[in-house]
């Protein structure tokens, strides 16, 4: 009898964790959009646009000075899912620094994803994204975005 109290007290336990794991879990916020008046919102937002497949506003954030500009939003959603390696979704994302000089601006971003591993791997990855911006007359315009940028975009002939 007092086998079966303890095996009982270890099931509650578990079933216990597993509910407060579940409920930390989907109570974490989801990533919001931030104002677009700073660098670091327009890296934030970019990033979260692409991650959500709102192309349309991802395609907002970039300079169409650049010398291969895509021309509209199919071509840019294309150029983005031909040309890059990292559009893969991701947990959390924060800016680690941001420096502006003048019209120029700097900006790295890290992201944590977690993917499935085996029993001895974290599950976890982080790494930083580093971005160019420049102020244009319509605000902060992405000119090269790291893994999230086709590198097709700084050629003449843009992306064929």
């Amino acid at each position: 009898m007092k086998q079966d109290k303890f095996l009982l007290g270890i099931v509650i336990g578990i079933v216990l964790l597993v509910v407060v794991t579940l409920a930390v879990a989907f109570n974490q916020p989801e990533a919001a959009y931030q104002p677009d008046d700073t660098p670091g919102g327009v890296v934030h937002n970019y990033v979260l646009a692409i991650q959500d497949e709102d192309y349309a506003r991802a395609y907002g954030y970039i300079s169409p000075t650049l010398r291969g500009y895509p021309p509209n939003t199919v071509a840019f959603t294309n150029d983005l899912k031909n040309h890059t390696w990292n559009n893969s979704s991701f947990e959390s994302l924060a800016i680690d620094s941001s420096t502006v000089e003048g019209a120029d601006a700097r900006v790295t971003l890290s992201v944590l994803s977690f993917y499935s591993g085996d029993l001895f791997s974290s599950g976890q990855n982080s790494y930083t994204l580093d971005f160019v911006l420049k102020l244009e007359a319509g605000g902060w315009k992405i000119t090269n975005a790291d893994n999230y940028f086709p590198w097709c975009w700084n050629e003449a002939l843009g992306c064929q």
